[in-house]
Formats: C-alpha cells, sequence, structure tokens
C-alpha cells in the first residue's frame, strides 16, 4: 500500500475529515503526538501518530466511522455487500483501496484458488473469500498487523475458505529478519538482516506447486519485492495464474516485459508519482486461461 502524506490527496483527506485540520498537519510536522483531532461531526479521536492520522482520515472522509479505542473502522463496502468491522484499522488504509476504490474488482476469483501476497490486515484476504474465492492465502510478514489480519479473519465467518502465513514472498526459500515492532506494511526498512524476528521466505513457484494452482489468481502488493519476485518466477509457475493484479512501486521497468514473455496482456492504471517514483497497478491476464475467456471489466 502507498501513501504520501506530504501529497495533495492527504491534505484532501485531512481537510476533509477534521475541523481543526491545520492544526493537526502542523502538530504532525512537530511530531507532537498524541494528537486531539476533532471530525467535522464534532466527535474527537486521540491520534498516536501520523501512521493512525492520516488512516482515520481517509475512513471518517470516506464515511467509515472510525474508533480510536478499538483501532477498528466500519467498513461499508461500495459494492453494496454486508458491512464488516476491521481491527488494526490503524495500521493500514488499504480497506478503503479493497472495499470503497474496488482496486480487485477485475479479479474473477470465484471458485478459485488466490494467493494473496501483502494481505495487511487481511482485508484483501476477506475480500476475496466474499466474492466467492475456493480458498484464499494470505502472505503477512509483519507479526503485528498478521495478528490483527487473524481476529479479522475470525470475526469474518471465512476462516474456512482463508489460510493465513506469517511469511514472506520472495525470490528463493529461506528465512528472512524483520522486525517486530513494525506496525506498517507500508516501511520497507523493516526488512533487514538487522531485525528480530526470523520469517520464513517462500517462492511464488513453490507456493502454486504446493496449492496444485490451476487457473489460480495473484494479488502482489509486497513493497517493492515484486520486482525480484516475478524476474525469479518460472514461466511455467506464472503460467498457473490466470490473472495477476501487481503493485509496483518503483517504475514498471522490466515487469511488463516478463509479463508479456511469460503470455499475459498487460493494463496499467491508478498510475501517479510518490515522492519521485512513478507507481500503480498492473493487471496482467493470461492469453491462453486454464478457466477459459475472462470477462472485459472497465477499469476506472
Amino acid at each position: 500500500m502507498i501513501f504520501d502524506d506530504t501529497t495533495w490527496t492527504s491534505f484532501r483527506y485531512y481537510r476533509s475529515a477534521y475541523r481543526n485540520y491545520l492544526r493537526v498537519i502542523w502538530w504532525i510536522k512537530l511530531r507532537r503526538f498524541p494528537i486531539q483531532a476533532v471530525l467535522r461531526d464534532g466527535r474527537t479521536l486521540v491520534l498516536q501518530d501520523h501512521i493512525e492520522a492520516l488512516h482515520a482520515a481517509m475512513f471518517e472522509a470516506t464515511g467509515w466511522p472510525y474508533d480510536d479505542r478499538t483501532k477498528s473502522v466500519t467498513v461499508k463496502p461500495a459494492d453494496g455487500s454486508r458491512k464488516l468491522e476491521l481491527v488494526g484499522a490503524n495500521l493500514s488504509g488499504t480497506p478503503v483501496e479493497v472495499f470503497h476504490d474496488l482496486e480487485y474488482a477485475a479479479l474473477d476469483v470465484a471458485g478459485r484458488t488466490v494467493i494473496d501476497v501483502g494481505a495487511s490486515i487481511g482485508d484483501s484476504t476477506i475480500y476475496f473469500a466474499r466474492r466467492g474465492a475456493l480458498k484464499t492465502i494470505g502472505l503477512e510478514p509483519y507479526p503485528i498487523p498478521f495478528e490483527a489480519a487473524c481476529q479479522n479473519v475470525a470475526r469474518s465467518g471465512l476462516e474456512g475458505r482463508i489460510e493465513l502465513r506469517r511469511a514472506l514472498c520472495g525470490p528463493k526459500e529461506g528465512t528472512a529478519m524483520v522486525s517486530s515492532s513494525a506496525r506498517a506494511t507500508d516501511n520497507t526498512s523493516a526488512i533487514t538482516d538487522h531485525g528480530d524476528l526470523a520469517t520464513p521466505v517462500v517462492t511464488l513457484d513453490h507456493l502454486a506447486s504446493q496449492l496444485s494452482v490451476q487457473g489460480g489468481i495473484l494479488k502482489l502488493d509486497c513493497e517493492g519485492g515484486e520486482y525480484e519476485i516475478l524476474q525469479s518466477t518460472p514461466t511455467e509457475a506464472l503460467a498457473r495464474f490466470d490473472q495477476l493484479v501487481v503493485e509496483y512501486h518503483d517504475g514498471v521497468k522490466g515487469l511488463a516485459d516478463r509479463l508479456a514473455l511469460a503470455g499475459f496482456s498487460i493494463k496499467m492504471f491508478h498510475v501517479r508519482k510518490v515522492r519521485g517514483h512513478e507507481v500503480g497497478l498492473i493487471l496482467a491476464e493470461n492469453r491462453h486461461p486454464t478457466r477459459g475467456e475472462l470477462s472485459p471489466v472497465r477499469l476506472e
């Protein structure tokens, strides 16, 4: 998930959500926490850091109530499906992209196996299961959002069709060290050789083979790891998937070429600049899908 709290978009969230938005922004710049933010309806939130301030603003601006005590948000999906409450909402703003912006609506998940790399607090994993995925495997390396994901899945009533793994997807099998105190999955510096928590690293090839994926769906949002993952995954392993959505964080580089050579048609959307880097989403569709022709979907 990509956020830049210096952008105009983020400023609009603050202004839309908070009556005292200028003071909130000033306190954030001064790192004066906790912050008391007054919402447009008069409620007051006590916010512990700039990440929570941004995410709470996103939720409130979207019309989703945020609870600063339980760190939860009441999600009202744009597709009209039933509401749900997600804990750990201070850690991630991805529920807005998943349930309001419907970034993954183009994926034909019904009856399929979905591999969700970068599951965060479990919002996208739950979204896929609610849309009829036969089995969704969510990978999240950081223990704090992973625990929130476990709670959210348990409360969703979809445990039978969701499997969560605290693991990294990488170019080769092994172990990596991550920071056990990392609170947000949009911080790539949490994955270092100097972390304090050993975390399994699995390859996409191994996952697809282990799960006997055929005609599967892949969502790849791993904060820069997408380049090594796709370049190192054999073509025959990528061919196990009928559709992929890949969020890229530093330009398309060789991603589009790699997927095209593997037999996928490519569309790019939500392209923008963040801190001087081109970021966006790639929708890749297998030209020879296992499940037959895919229905065309108009991307906004």
